[in-house]
């Protein structure tokens, strides 16, 4: 039996009409607590490409960024956590760092309690977006994204009614 993509895709789609146009493609870490270094790597790679995929509105690779919602409701997020709530924003001034290939590179503070994480990013704009990440089968992926920055249509209007 096949299951409809159709909830996951609801679910991206959300997620993208929440979010704004700035890309970044380079993190640059926040201090935070002691923790497994390629954890870290592999949620900032996996953040780099939802924001590369974002700038480059390439939609159809933007839902490989998330895990469905009901992984929510299998496995309790961890927000009571005393390093998930005291997770700290990166500095608030607006920057332009750009890699080799021009995407933007933000700043962004990362909280790892078991299998979730909790990413603060900062935009190139100033913008905070909040991100949460599961871990499941040895892969970090997006589940809920709050994005400061409303998107944007390609002629800069906003693409929400």
């Amino acid at each position: 039996m096949s299951l409809s993509p159709l909830p996951r895709i609801v679910c991206a789609l959300a997620a993208l009409f929440t979010t704004g146009h700035h890309a970044i493609a380079a993190l640059t870490i926040a201090p935070a607590a002691p923790t497994d270094s390629a954890v870290i790597a592999m949620i900032s790679e996996e953040l780099r490409a939802y924001y590369r995929d974002l700038h480059d509105r390439n939609w159809t690779q933007m839902l490989t960024h998330f895990y469905p919602a009901k992984v929510t409701a299998r496995f309790a997020v961890p927000d009571t956590d005393s390093v998930w709530a005291a997770l700290a924003p990166p500095r608030a001034e607006p920057h332009d760092a750009t890699d080799a290939h021009g995407y933007c590179s933000p700043r962004a503070a990362i909280a790892i309690v078991g299998s979730w994480a909790r990413v603060l990013a900062r935009r190139c704009t100033g913008e905070l977006d909040e991100s949460w990440f599961y871990s499941m089968s040895g892969k970090w992926k997006m589940i809920h994204l709050v994005s400061a920055a409303a998107l944007m249509s390609a002629n800069g209007a906003s693409a929400l009614p």
